[in-house]
């Protein structure tokens, strides 16, 4: 059990550095491999056309495991890895020669010396990445309370990954917008608010409140203000919605606990571009690097809505000489960009102030003084980045 702690502490900060998935990939399988009675371990990602776990990384597994096992999610007894995939759930078997006659998975892995298993999914959220698995020569190698530990591991290695992707997508020159329409559910806060009201909701901005809320900036055109607050008792999920302008083009504050299609989109590995919810339709616009495999993207959408489409796909327009997202996310904590962009939305910036820092911050659920550090160190930084850079 502390060999597997110590492997976990000491591979956060290698894999929080790492360059690509690749590299995570590699990390992970070799370090596992050094803890007590694991003699083999590896990572499969899923082809969604094969319908099969493919192999990513590994370490110590005999030549031929990967190629005479089968991990096909069709199978009638299918193997852990393939059903970590297809259930998203941890498979842990202590004693792989039991059964060996039912399940044709077990006598591939009895050849190969392997007497128990345990394999965990790789996710954020409800992003799912892949699969991790660990093999022992030994029967009932692994206790309870390490298989735990292994989960939380898969947990944390689709944490890095989201980041090490959400970072490439920040980053980089050449970007394609990618419209998308999903399918969050009638019972969703935001599709449930523009049918009620009959219009279309644009979310602008997206800010985690606390861990069972978000703050959401929306535009509700051509409904009487009166109107849209009056909503709110009607839509399970909706805590509050406050006007920031008497425009025709209005906008509004939501306060929205547990997820809706707006929160449920910020962890996708891209630039959230805009968000449009008609009372029978829901489009969101995410710009990802040119050079990404548009269609594993969409896989990735598919793992938090129930259906994607994508329905156009164009050349993000040219950046100045210092990309926005990049400048933002290479400048800001998370908790400063999260104090900047509210207090934009929410018209502090405004020549007739629409809200106050203390507003603010109580939608924030944080303390004043803490908003106003958060927005001047903000400031600070972000003009520290645009000033000293040599680019400009």
């Amino acid at each position: 059990m502390s060999d597997l702690n110590e492997t976990i502490r000491s591979l956060y900060t290698a894999l929080i550095d790492a360059d690509s998935r690749a590299e995570i990939h590699r990390s992970v399988c070799q370090a596992l491999t050094t803890i007590d009675r694991v003699d083999a371990a590896w990572i499969g990602t899923v082809d969604h056309d094969r319908n099969v776990v493919e192999p990513a990384a590994q370490a110590h597994l005999p030549p031929e495991f990967l190629d005479d096992q089968s991990f096909s999610l069709a199978d009638d007894r299918p193997a852990p890895e393939a059903q970590v995939a297809d259930e998203r759930t941890v498979v842990d078997v202590d004693r792989i020669p039991v059964g060996v006659h039912e399940e044709p998975w077990r006598n591939t892995a009895l050849i190969h010396g392997f007497r128990s298993v345990v394999a965990v999914p790789i996710r954020h959220e409800e992003l799912f990445y892949g699969t991790l698995t660990v093999y022992s020569t030994e029967t009932d190698a692994l206790d309870e309370r390490t298989t735990r530990l292994l989960e939380e591991f898969g947990t944390l290695v689709g944490f890095v990954t989201n980041a090490v992707e959400r970072r490439d997508a920040f980053g980089d020159d050449q970007m394609v917008d990618l419209t998308v329409d999903v399918e969050p559910g009638e019972e969703d806060v935001c599709v449930a608010l523009a049918s009620r009201l009959e219009t279309t909701v644009e979310v602008g901005n997206v800010t985690r409140r606390n861990r069972n809320s978000h703050v959401l900036h929306c535009s509700i055109d051509d409904v009487d203000p009166g109107t849209v607050t009056d909503v709110v008792a009607e839509i399970p999920g909706l805590e509050s919605i406050r006007p920031l302008s008497e425009s025709a083009s209005t906008a509004y504050e939501l306060v929205v606990v547990d997820q809706c299609v707006a929160s449920r989109a910020v962890p996708i590995s891209a630039l959230l571009r805009s968000i449009r919810v008609t009372p029978t339709n829901c489009q969101i616009v995410f710009s990802v690097p040119e050079y990404r495999d548009y269609q594993r993207f969409l896989e990735q959408v598919r793992d938090v809505f129930s259906a994607a489409t994508l329905v156009a796909k164009r050349q993000a327009s040219e950046a100045g000489s210092v990309p926005v997202p990049e400048l933002l996310e290479a400048s800001l904590s998370e908790k400063q960009d999260e104090a900047l962009r509210t207090a934009y939305h929410s018209g502090y910036f405004d020549d007739d102030r629409k809200r106050t820092g203390a507003e603010i911050a109580t939608s924030l659920g944080i303390a004043q003084p803490t908003f106003s550090k958060r927005l001047r160190s903000a400031q600070r930084d972000l003009l520290a980045a645009i000033l000293e850079s040599d680019s400009l």
